[in-house]
């Protein structure tokens, strides 16, 4: 399914055609404006037990959706922001296998994956981007900044078996964007 695809589920659920429309020419007018502003940067680190991992769409990212929700067109804001949604989930998925692929040629595997906020508490946020020493940071609240960025962790496991990341099959958000 490409990013077009994916954004036409989230943001035309009732698959009506002028918002079809809409959707592909705020499409075709946001991607360029993302292409060049977009950051993409993937970090981890390893320790015994775990993979802590980073990934970060960049600075420049929420300058441009903090200018777009400020505007007068928040269709677009909200199109730009779960676009970038998508993207950020893509590299983190990508990045999963490059981790993966990693763990089983030593010889282990890999946990689901560990996100503060859902299994972790939100201060696991500053913990993680500590560790990974990256340009991820957090505010007093624990939030990540740049905003458009993911920190989580994956438990290393004695058997390569042991891989997986997300399982939709196990998840109870049916109507997830991400299912696949």
């Amino acid at each position: 399914m490409t990013q077009l695809d994916r954004l036409l589920k989230i943001m035309n659920p009732g698959h009506t055609e002028n918002i079809r429309n809409e959707v592909i020419k705020a499409y075709n007018e946001i991607y360029p404006r993302l292409q060049d502003l977009l950051d993409l940067k993937c970090y981890h680190i390893k320790s015994t037990e775990a993979v802590y991992v980073g990934i970060t769409l960049g600075n420049r990212i929420d300058a441009l959706l903090d200018k777009l929700w400020n505007g007068d067109d928040p269709f677009l804001a909200m199109l730009c922001d779960q676009l970038l949604v998508i993207i950020l989930f893509e590299a983190s998925e990508n990045y999963y296998l490059k981790l993966k692929e990693d763990a089983i040629s030593h010889g282990h595997g890999l946990s689901r994956r560990f996100t503060p906020g859902d299994e972790l508490s939100l201060e696991d946020n500053s913990l993680i981007t500590n560790k990974l020493k990256s340009p991820i940071t957090t505010n007093d609240y624990h939030v990540l900044i740049p905003q458009r960025s993911l920190v989580y962790k994956y438990l290393i496991q004695e058997h390569f078996d042991a891989c997986e990341d997300i399982n939709c099959n196990q998840c109870d958000n049916q109507t997830c964007h991400m299912r696949k």
